[in-house]
């Protein structure tokens, strides 16, 4: 294997297990930055949804129904290959 950046010495064992060691610690590092930034995500959109809301409630407006979900996600699973009575051309481009 030749070292990074481009060099065309190869690298030795010792060397190699100090390159993955570091890449490992790189990856590890990345992986708690995005986890954070998911958070911090998450967060944010907790926040602006209250703000619409509070703008929502401002503007007299009526106040945002609860999520629930459709339960279509399962049906729509199930019936992929449903198609429609009558004479319906399907045309798949």
């Amino acid at each position: 294997m030749t070292s990074p950046g481009g060099s065309n010495k190869p690298l030795s064992s010792t060397a190699l297990r100090e390159l993955v060691s570091d890449l490992a610690g790189k990856i590890d590092r990345l992986e708690q930055e995005v986890e954070q930034l998911r958070l911090d995500n998450s967060n944010l959109r907790l926040d602006n949804q209250a703000l619409k809301d509070e703008i929502a409630r401002l503007k007299h407006l009526p106040p945002r129904p609860p999520f629930k979900p459709s339960g279509m996600e399962k049906a729509g699973a199930v019936m992929s290959g449903w198609r429609p009575f009558g004479n319906v051309i399907v045309v798949d481009v």
